[in-house]
């Protein structure tokens, strides 16, 4: 199916002609009130194809809203003008009867021949009550087939050349595509995106290696022609290329489909993302590059001792052509005070080609640096400005901090920079370390990552089962453990700030394996004639062991070794059970059982005996209104009390002189010396040997052919010619 969009209704134009044409709707022309008066509603309300092959067929349900049945007669009609011929129309009903609530199902099937002309064809499905009420189904395919506009396509750079200098020539390139709508079939190269947005379309600039240098262009983009001109920049007006080759990389969600996480319990988005590349080289460009931003920061370790001194080295990353830089420093006096600024030669090789200047005041607390490059020096990378040596004064947590950091690259233009605060540990010199895990000493989890997690005194870092893990400014760290099967042990080692180390362990049992459920008894699908059973089994499981067991979620109490047993209620028919264990790490196993109860079946016997006007019921001796007899070599009884004894009833409508008697679904019609009666409205004979049996009216009394009126109700007779005694059995065996 292609990519068109309609509305999918049944209503009529405003004009009372004709109905609206499905490309129209939603344009204003549907005349409400007629549309809430329709009696039907019709599932889907259109459909869009291409080509018929030559047959197309489609299903439709049909819903009668009215409270009358309906009957609708269906047609089909080209409304286009180029294809009034060449399509034929069958339907699986018609015309279509619905009653009042009910859904129906049909079908319409369209043939093609040769004298269909190609191009764009529309039409409807027409329904029309017996009330001139008319509904339509709107249609409309392509024939031939018309290829899907593929969803990127037509990359490619007015040129290969680029030189964004800002001289106005060729400082412009030139990025054209295309965006079409694609398929709705996610299984094609091309698919179509929800809303036809092309979702999460990037374009990104790439250095020979494939590392991303910048991102030009991030969003949502509509089908169409493109022309896009980048100036050289990035998203945030970065200057960032130098002379070279570059790689210009598109990129775009090309589909996407929900997926069940069974460990999260719910539904993650799993995206696939599509890419194409285009070279391009770069020449003249800008004397200043703006990569990412200088950083000047301060790595030391987070205590050391008082009464001595300590260096506390200044970093530099992310430098590109830088020839100076320069700072204030602030610190706690009460702390700290400076002893000297050491030279480590970031700008040369040769020390001698790096300047350094300072000044401090230990009185404020306040240290000015410049460190700059030597004649024609500049430096791009990371390293070591400088090393500040400061005599410690007294214990406690201060901070360095920076002020008016300024960069300049070797043409003397200040570029972006960023620093950090430091956070220093002064300590006793008998400080230890020290470190307190969260949670308990053995932990029990189902999930094949642990997370540990604690806070550390003291401590410059630790190593988590030989990897080494930094505490963040306050003593916490945390550590991601890949745990096996069964018993995992977890080593740290703390090492101090000022030395030494200290020791510790976690155990963390991973259980992935679910409980077992036998069930001892009943055997599945058993049948039973009592309303209620007892389901008995075990449940065991071999890591942390069972934490509930529940039937239908009702709680089952488990003895120690893993049995139990529940007395559970029945319903008349079949009876679902649900067992559900869970361990102490949430792993379930879920086992169902059925269950069917049958109710005994109630045995009725009648005994009856020729003269007598007493018979028995199960043994209860009753009284009938008149003793059986024979004629014509059947016996007649008064039938009420038998009828009614198998939980029956008799009506007599004295008019039509009938006997009417019902037992559960059979309904049996006898008339008073008449051989034939009715039994769910069919005739038959009362006995097809003998048609001289009839009901007859002795003695005052309305007397049956027994045999008759027993078996026809579902009963056993049995005759005892020595005794004259007949036996009824209900139901027959």
């Amino acid at each position: 199916m292609g990519s068109f969009c309609f509305y999918k209704t049944n209503m009529w134009g405003s004009t009372g002609s004709k109905p609206v044409s499905f490309t129209y709707q939603g344009a204003g022309r549907i005349n409400i009130l007629n549309a809430v008066k329709t009696p039907a509603l019709i599932h889907p309300g259109g459909f869009a194809f291409q080509q018929v092959h030559p047959i197309e067929s489609f299903d439709f349900n049909i819903k009668n809203v009215s409270k009358e049945k309906e009957s609708f007669t269906v047609e089909g009609k080209m409304l286009s003008l180029n294809s009034l011929n060449g399509i034929n129309f069958e339907f699986s009903e018609n015309p279509i009867s619905v009653n009042p609530g009910e859904t129906k199902k049909f079908s319409v099937t369209l043939k093609s021949d040769s004298s269909l002309p190609q191009g764009q064809h529309e039409g409807a499905i027409f329904l029309k009550d017996t009330n001139g009420f008319e509904l339509h189904i709107p249609f409309y395919f392509f024939s031939p087939v018309i290829p899907y506009p593929k969803v990127f396509s037509n990359f490619s750079l007015s040129s290969t050349d680029f030189s964004p200098n800002g001289d106005g020539v060729n400082d412009k390139l030139k990025i054209n595509f295309l965006i079409g709508t694609g398929s709705e079939n996610d299984t094609d190269a091309n698919f179509m995106p929800s809303y036809n947005y092309l979702w999460d379309f990037k374009m990104e600039v790439l250095d020979s290696k494939g590392n991303v240098l910048g991102k030009i262009f991030d969003g949502n983009l509509l089908p169409s022609y493109y022309e896009f001109n980048w100036d050289g920049k990035t998203l945030l007006g970065r200057n960032f290329l130098t002379n070279g080759t570059y790689k210009l990389r598109v990129t775009y969600l090309k589909s996407y489909k929900w997926k069940w996480n069974e460990e999260n319990k719910s539904f993650e988005e799993e995206k696939n993302y599509a890419s194409e590349d285009l070279s391009f080289s770069v020449t003249d460009t800008p004397q200043v590059v703006d990569t990412q931003p200088v950083h000047i920061y301060i790595n030391s370790p987070k205590c050391v001792k008082s009464g001595g001194s300590i260096s506390i080295p200044v970093y530099i990353e992310n430098a590109i052509d830088v020839g100076k830089v320069s700072f204030s420093l602030n610190y706690d006096s009460k702390f700290l005070s400076v002893k000297d600024v050491l030279n480590d030669g970031f700008f040369s090789q040769n020390w001698n080609d790096t300047i350094l200047n300072f000044d401090y005041d230990n009185s404020k607390g306040v240290i000015n640096i410049s460190v700059e490059a030597g004649k024609e020096q500049q430096r791009s990378g990371d390293g070591t400005l400088c090393t500040m040596i400061f005599d410690t004064k007294s214990t406690g947590s201060t901070n360095i901090s920076f002020k008016d950091v300024k960069a300049f690259d070797s043409a003397g233009r200040e570029v972006k920079n960023t620093s950090t605060e430091f956070n220093l540990n002064i300590v006793s010199p008998d400080a230890k370390p020290s470190v307190v895990l969260e949670g308990e000493e053995k932990v029990y989890t189902n999930k094949p990552n642990y997370v540990l997690s604690g806070t550390s005194t003291f401590v410059d870092y630790l190593l988590i089962n030989g990897t080494k893990v930094v505490p963040d400014a306050s003593g916490k760290f945390t550590a991601n453990i890949d745990l096996k099967e069964g018993e995992n042990k977890i080593n740290i080692e703390a090492i101090g700030c000022l030395g030494g180390s200290i020791t510790l362990s976690k155990i963390v049992v991973l259980d992935t394996v679910s409980p077992e459920i036998s069930i001892s008894s009943p055997g599945d699908n058993s049948t039973f004639e009592t309303n209620s059973v007892t389901i008995s089994g075990k449940v065991t499981d071999s890591g942390t062991g069972i934490q509930s067991l529940t039937i239908n979620g009702n709680t089952v109490s488990v003895s120690s070794d893993g049995s139990f047993s529940m007395s559970v209620n029945l319903t008349e028919g079949t009876n679902n059970f649900t067992i559900t264990a869970e361990d102490k790490v949430e792993n379930k196993t879920t086992k169902t059982l059925t269950v069917i109860y049958k109710k005994p079946i109630q045995i009725t016997t009648l005994i009856l005996q020729i003269g007598s006007s007493t018979f028995t019921v199960n043994g209860e001796t009753r009284t009938l209104d008149s003793p059986p007899i024979i004629k014509n070599g059947r016996t007649l009884v008064p039938i009420r009390a038998i009828v009614e004894a198998m939980g029956g009833s008799v009506s007599w409508d004295g008019t039509e002189k009938k006997v009417t008697i019902t037992l559960k679904d059979t309904v049996i019609e006898l008339w008073i010396n008449k051989p034939q009666a009715k039994v769910n409205g069919e005739l038959k004979w009362i006995d097809d040997t003998n048609h001289k049996v009839v009901p007859e009216i002795i003695n005052g009394r309305t007397m049956l052919p027994l045999r008759f009126v027993a078996e026809t109700l579902g009963a056993h007779v049995d005759w005892d010619g020595t005794t004259k005694t007949i036996t009824i059995t209900y139901p027959a065996p």
